[in-house]
């Protein structure tokens, strides 16, 4: 792991972590002007993409905070998705 790690250059990185900002913003943003809901799986998907960049970023540099946050919005964002998913299955059996 330390060997990938070393062989990507620091600014690779940051870009990543700073596409991952942009992700965030791009979705809290689209929620609060109400272009997609809560409820659905694109603002899930959103934010654990989110959440996956910046935690990529923290391979170059570290910070147990952000890397706590960003593993417990991955959990939750991977958690709502599968629930979402299961429930789109179960009424499409339903209609059957």
């Amino acid at each position: 792991m330390e060997h990938i790690v070393s062989s990507i250059s620091a600014d690779m990185f940051r870009i990543i972590g700073v596409i991952g900002f942009l992700t965030y913003v791009a979705s809290y943003s689209s929620l609060s002007f109400r272009l997609i809901s809560s409820e659905s799986i694109v603002y899930y998907v959103l934010n654990t993409s989110a959440a996956s960049m910046v935690m990529i970023s923290l391979a170059q540099d570290f910070n147990l905070a952000s890397a706590m946050i960003q593993f417990f919005w991955i959990a939750i964002g991977l958690s709502a998705i599968a629930l979402r998913l299961a429930d789109r299955h179960r009424k499409s059996r339903a209609a059957v």
